[in-house]
């Protein structure tokens, strides 16, 4: 709404193009992603941190892509969630792909290259090394 301050936190631009498996952009495609806001906190009933609700922070976004297979969101850099155990995940927005001919979504995540708590995430740790990269080399 115009005039009502956004949410708290780093804003980030992000910027999907889905490709076919001949490299053709698929313009019918859609993504889902889901986050949590500045604080590390999901705007889910799940979620029962002990942290203050950002009510400007939706954490969910869906959008279809263009005739160029693009869509673009605009989000904030997420603080760092629980994972499994005791341990806590590195700030990542959760994304899924559909498209047709997929019967199921397509999970994947984003995280942010540079971020030293990549190191320890594990998740993140489950993915091998060489292929966490960004296609422009980014880690």
């Amino acid at each position: 709404m115009r005039g009502q301050p956004g949410p708290q936190g780093e804003p980030v631009k992000l910027i999907f193009t889905v490709l076919d498996g001949d490299g053709q952009p698929i313009n019918d495609a859609m993504i889902e992603i889901w986050q949590a806001n500045a604080d590390g906190q999901y705007n889910h009933s799940e979620d029962r941190q002990d942290k203050k609700m950002d009510s400007s922070c939706r954490g969910f976004g869906r959008m279809g892509t263009d005739e160029s297979g693009t869509c673009e969101f605009e989000a904030v850099k997420p603080r760092r969630v629980p994972g499994p155990g005791d341990t806590l995940q590195a700030p990542h927005l959760n994304i899924s792909v559909f498209a047709r001919g997929v019967l199921k979504r397509l999970p994947t995540r984003v995280y942010f290259a540079g971020d030293p708590a990549n190191n320890d995430d594990p998740v993140l740790a489950l993915v091998p090394e060489d292929r966490r990269r960004n296609p422009d080399g980014a880690a």
